[in-house]
């Protein structure tokens, strides 16, 4: 919340910035891009997180929350044979989002030059990123494409109906690039009807693989009049063909992409990289300063004392001071970027204080200016859903989420019963959101049950809790307290239980 209050407040204040004309323009456009880029999409994160519903609906997110555009496909049959018949049908395989890949799409849009493999923006179903994106390019304008996105479903999960996919797909028409509706940002816009897009993806992939059938889901959802997360008006019938690829025989002459490189939920997130950067050139800038004006600057007049001896010895004690500061603060840069989790909870609390400190500064103190901007990017990365989820992560595999109870929950016991036991912190687990937990409920009770794991269900403004199972009873409890404990449990399943009160 502080840095959406910020955001807001140094987009004003730039706004009133500049003098003449051409410095005015300049500082509307830097306006826009905090504003666009910053304040909005963090208010509609906020917002969307009260009033969105967290259940499938058929429509995907986007990053801020806001809903994107509709599921209106979906299929059956491997990842493979899904990029086979993909392929074959002319479509090609989008290149994952990076500062480069923007960078490119943004000079193409801009020149109208083509770019084949132009990545998508992220839409999230289930809680998590599409698992890839297929395009066509028209007329080899980066600008106007054919795309759409493929989620796969979690194991076990059906649609509603009692239908039974292993993929859903959200396909779109690119006719133009404009700004959001929602965020002002620079976006793609789709065309309305995302029915011809749609009949326009099973068309291609009908002509190139004839094995190809079509089952339709007749009325899946409400046929309606909405807008995705750019604001473009939707229009559908609210019907969802299933390709079914289970039993096509590709050709052998077919040639097959690479494997999708997936992320490595492990990788350091750009966003703790460029907060733990922002914050050593901002101590090392700062510190410099301080130093410098404390060496040159006549002590007994920068300093208010009298006595030359005294003033001397304070400007040491002062250097001194100022570099040990400057270590310490640099050591929280590099523990933050290491993934501390306490380490990243403590460089927000000097951001939040030095943002607060920064309030009613004057409209041409650019120096206090560009100190707020840095001590907003770097709230900003630090709260960012990545470097949360990744700093939450690693906590958990070194032992360090003290905010973990000791609770664990096995799968429901014969008569609907669940058993739970105290289990001592452990590394190496595993970790989801509840939203995928819960869309995932039965590949986590088999993760549980069959592979021996542990996993940490984290919940928004909640503490966390572990599903184990029965097996880990005797890791976690001392030798005779486990024995004790098993065998009250086969006790309790050949019915041999007793019923009994607790004191109270």
């Amino acid at each position: 919340m502080t840095a959406t209050v910020f955001s807001f407040y140094v987009a004003f204040v730039i706004a009133g910035q500049g003098e003449t004309i051409v410095e005015r323009a300049a500082w509307i456009i830097l306006f826009w891009a905090v504003f666009a880029y910053l304040a909005m999409p963090r208010l509609n994160q906020i917002m969307t997180a009260i009033y969105v519903p967290d259940y499938f609906m058929g429509r995907t997110r986007a990053a801020d929350g806001v809903l994107g555009d509709p599921v209106n496909l979906a299929v059956r049959g491997s990842e493979s044979s899904i990029h086979a018949v993909m392929q074959a049908a002319g479509w090609t395989l989008a290149d994952p989002v990076t500062l480069g890949s923007s960078w490119r799409i943004v000079l193409s849009s801009l020149t109208r030059r083509s770019y084949p493999a132009a990545p998508v923006s992220p839409l999230f179903l289930f809680g998590r990123m599409h698992d890839f994106a297929y395009q066509q390019e028209v007329d080899g304008n980066a600008s106007q494409r054919h795309h759409v996105r493929f989620f796969r479903c979690p194991s076990g999960w059906i649609l509603p109906g009692g239908h039974s996919v292993d993929w859903l797909a959200s396909g779109t028409y690119d006719r133009a690039v404009g700004l959001s509706l929602f965020t002002l940002q620079v976006t793609h816009k789709i065309d309305a009807d995302i029915d011809v897009e749609r009949d326009y993806i099973i068309a291609t992939v009908r002509h190139a693989v004839p094995d190809v059938t079509v089952d339709v889901i007749a009325d899946f959802s409400t046929g309606y009049h909405a807008r995705n997360g750019g604001g473009d008006r939707v229009v559908t019938d609210g019907d969802l063909p299933v390709l079914e690829l289970g039993g096509v025989v590709m050709s052998t002459s077919v040639a097959t992409q690479p494997p999708v490189r997936r992320r490595d939920i492990s990788a350091r997130p750009p966003a703790v990289l460029l907060a733990a950067a922002l914050s050593v050139v901002s101590t090392v800038v700062s510190t410099g300063q301080g130093v410098y004006e404390l060496v040159t600057e006549d002590p007994v007049e920068y300093l208010g004392i009298p006595d030359a001896t005294g003033a001397q010895w304070a400007r040491i004690a002062a250097i001194a001071v100022v570099v040990l500061l400057a270590i310490g603060l640099m050591a929280l840069a590099y523990l933050t970027y290491r993934g501390r989790a306490w380490a990243r909870v403590a460089m927000l609390g000097l951001a939040a204080a030095t943002l607060w400190s920064h309030v009613g500064i004057g409209e041409n103190d650019r120096a206090t200016l560009g100190d707020l901007a840095i001590d907003l990017a770097i709230m900003y990365a630090l709260t960012s859903t990545s470097a949360r989820q990744w700093t939450g992560e690693l906590g958990v595999r070194r032992g360090e989420r003290w905010d973990v109870p000791p609770i664990a929950m096995t799968p429901p016991l014969p008569g609907g019963h669940f058993r739970v036991h105290f289990h001592v912190r452990r590394c190496g687990m595993r970790t989801m959101s509840y939203t995928e937990s819960r869309a995932r409920y039965a590949e986590v009770l088999d993760a549980v049950v069959n592979d021996r794991e542990e996993i940490v269900i984290t919940r928004s403004g909640r503490e966390p809790a572990v599903i184990s199972g029965r097996h880990n009873l005797k890791n976690s409890a001392s030798p005779v307290s486990a024995r004790r404990l098993l065998a009250s449990i086969d006790e309790l399943e050949s019915g041999e239980g007793r019923e009994r009160k607790l004191l109270t």
